[in-house]
């Protein structure tokens, strides 16, 4: 019997969709379209966190799983750099690959480390204080990371409160409200220095939260899995951004 709702597969093809969104907006001259790309594409990670959750709890053997996103963190750097650099930077990507630069790690290495955090957090063998020097050591580690701490909340958020899903998603509004005053708080000392507020700093503010729509489609989950590959989404990520750096290198 097929419940009713959103399985894993169709919510991850929304995420897809999302980030696809989110990174072409690079090539949009057109403000307006530039802002709904981003807008809509916020709601990806907060999805991913949601999985890398719950892959926590259904996968049969943790430490597979955290050594799994760790290999593909590590095959996603060099198409990071490439796409987030562009074509004029590619011997600096190619640098920082190599000498293994603590700069801009991309978001899958966020997420294998938000996962690596939740492990340490729910295992029960494991003194506080062990629990603390994780905490600030996952935060230190991705200080510099695609989506920073904000990425190590939801993924900590969605497993430490598994089963009760308004709590989860509360938590997860919270984060996004969170990230949204972290864009509002510089435009105040901005203003009393130059007075002006530049509209495209209030709209990037607004943008963060784009995350508020992950709620209703994650509130929708039934639990299913769906029928998209195992690994489909890991292997999609670092084949999309080659993509768009191919396109980079090739028009721009």
């Amino acid at each position: 019997m097929i419940k009713s709702g959103l399985n894993k597969s169709a919510i991850q093809y929304i995420a897809i969709i999302a980030m696809v969104l989110d990174h072409a907006a690079v090539f949009i001259n057109y403000y307006p379209a530039y802002f709904i790309c981003h807008l809509f594409g916020r709601m990806t990670i907060v999805i991913m966190s949601f999985f890398v959750a719950e892959g926590y709890y259904k996968t049969s053997n943790v430490y597979k799983y955290i050594i799994r996103m760790g290999v593909f963190a590590a095959i996603s750097q060099l198409p990071f750099y490439l796409f987030e650099i562009g074509a004029k930077g590619m011997p600096d990507s190619l640098y920082h690959f190599i000498t293994g630069c603590a700069m801009n790690r991309n978001v899958i290495f966020t997420l294998f480390t938000g996962l690596c955090l939740l492990t340490v957090l729910k295992a029960e063998n494991v003194k506080l204080l062990i629990k603390l020097i994780a905490c600030a050591g996952a935060i230190y580690i991705t200080r510099c990371s695609d989506w920073k701490y904000f990425c190590l909340l939801w993924v900590v958020s969605f497993g430490m409160l598994r089963g009760n899903r308004y709590a989860q998603m509360t938590a997860a509004g919270g984060i996004v409200i969170l990230r949204f005053l972290t864009y509002v708080y510089p435009i105040f000392p901005a203003f009393a220095e130059t007075g002006v507020i530049h509209v495209n700093t209030i709209l990037n503010a607004i943008m963060q939260l784009g995350g508020f729509l992950a709620i209703p489609v994650l509130y929708m989950y039934n639990g299913e899995k769906g029928c998209a590959p195992r690994l489909g989404f890991y292997v999609f990520y670092p084949a999309h951004l080659l993509l768009l750096a191919a396109i980079e290198f090739t028009v721009f």
